[in-house]
């Protein structure tokens, strides 16, 4: 019996030697592996799944949605905290990743990185660096880009003349929207549409400067008031509004409730441009939810002002993979993830999410994102603006209080396209109220 012991554990230990994981010395009876995500399951989640499952006899993963809404997100935060069966969670915006790692939710990951090979930097670049901490530590695998860019009907385009643009600026955009402006009434088309989510300003700001540009260094103030790029930016949308009605009114975005989506003005031609990111790409390609006849095509958001020294990409880090700290399957966990984004991505980008893992073939990827719309997509103008060589790139603030500034910022900004306040007292609300948020 001894003996018998004793070469049970001399091949235990040898298995710990060569770094198996337990999934593989335990293939009869497969560590099950739960994920919280906020991707509808016939987006690609559910399809991740089988590949996975398939591939990985000694781990079975299983996908539960949660509506990636107040509500939705309230519900997570609620089973995490109650210690539900939740093995791997995926956050989305920095704020709510934020919130979730200071309330002690996400562990800490960079031991299972250094054993699973990953590095965040290496594989997904400097846009991601704000997912590891000053002092080397990580709460989270960021897996999507989410490109922000001008979204375009090609073929009101060529019945006005304009070329697809190209390293452009607000000040073309304007002037563009005017042109492609037609119509009165109900049958009023509109040049331009960006929609009233609460971000609507870093599209005009995010190619002059960095995200949160109005945050001093050390996140402890800010600065409204003589902010040029905020000034500017809030004047420009309020003109194309008021002065020249080439944007929808704020107060009919209300009504006509043109919210976070820009998709149905947008496919039903009621619209000629919108600023908008690649969370549109698997409508585009939707042609029984939005059918059409007209081509698509992408510029690259626009740059303040044309003398500006750099610019920006508009690139947004998302879906932010942590593994539960009381998850009992911390080792199973880091291996789906890193089978996640290295292989296993693909039906993600089929349901439109442009991978952000910087070794991803671009080429297949325009071709799976788009796949079945070929003709009704300018593919030159797609992978250039999804794919671009780009020097520079945003990534999202480290402000704990990104969520409270947001909500701060979507009030006052209203207030002023209501015509309720001018663009003064809005900048002044804003800085002062969200310094006091600052002081906690």
């Amino acid at each position: 019996m001894r003996k018998m012991l004793a070469t049970v554990l001399a091949v235990v230990l040898c298995f710990g030697a060569l770094g198996m994981t337990i999934a593989a010395a335990d293939s009869t009876d497969p560590i099950k592996i739960v994920i919280w995500g906020g991707v509808p399951e016939d987006k690609g989640p559910q399809k991740v799944c089988e590949n996975f499952n398939a591939t990985h006899p000694g781990i079975q993963a299983e996908y539960i949605r949660y509506v990636n809404d107040d509500q939705g997100n309230v519900k997570l935060d609620t089973a995490l905290i109650s210690g539900e069966k939740i093995d791997i969670f995926i956050s989305y915006g920095y704020d709510k990743l934020a919130k979730r790692v200071e309330a002690g939710m996400a562990a800490e990951l960079s031991g299972l990185c250094e054993q699973y090979d990953v590095d965040v930097i290496r594989d997904f670049g400097e846009a991601a660096k704000n997912s590891v901490t000053a002092d080397s530590k990580v709460y989270a695998i960021p897996t999507y880009k989410q490109v922000m860019f001008i979204m375009l009907n090609k073929n009101m385009l060529d019945a006005a003349g304009v070329e697809i643009p190209q390293h452009w600026t607000w000040s073309d955009v304007r002037e563009t929207a005017k042109l492609l402006t037609t119509g009165e009434n109900a049958g009023k088309v509109y040049g331009f549409l960006k929609s009233t989510d609460g971000n609507v300003i870093n599209e005009i700001v995010s190619t002059e400067a960095n995200r949160d540009c109005w945050l001093n260094a050390d996140a402890t103030a800010t600065n409204f008031v003589d902010n040029p790029y905020l000034r500017q930016g809030y004047q420009i949308l309020y003109d194309m509004m008021y002065t020249d009605q080439s944007m929808m009114s704020w107060e009919d975005m209300i009504v006509q409730k043109v919210s976070a989506n820009e998709a149905p003005m947008f496919f039903n031609q009621q619209v000629a441009m919108v600023a908008t990111g690649s969370h549109q790409l698997r409508n585009i390609k939707d042609t029984t939810a939005f059918p059409r006849d007209f081509v698509v095509a992408f510029a690259e958001m626009p740059a303040l002002n044309a003398d500006q020294a750099e610019y920006y990409a508009d690139l947004i880090v998302q879906d932010h993979l942590s593994i539960n700290e009381k998850s009992d399957n911390k080792e199973a966990a880091m291996e789906y993830i890193k089978w996640y984004y290295t292989e296993g991505y693909d039906p993600m980008i089929e349901g439109g999410r442009m991978p952000l893992y910087q070794y991803y073939d671009a080429d297949k990827a325009i071709e799976i994102m788009l796949q079945g719309a070929e003709a009704l997509v300018d593919m030159e103008s797609a992978k250039n603006v999804l794919f671009g060589s780009y020097d520079k790139m945003q990534y999202d603030g480290s402000n704990l209080h990104k969520a409270e500034i947001a909500l701060i910022m979507k009030e006052e900004m209203e207030a002023f396209f209501l015509k309720q306040i001018d663009l003064d007292k809005a900048l002044e609300n804003m800085q002062n109220r969200c310094d006091e948020v600052l002081k906690y």
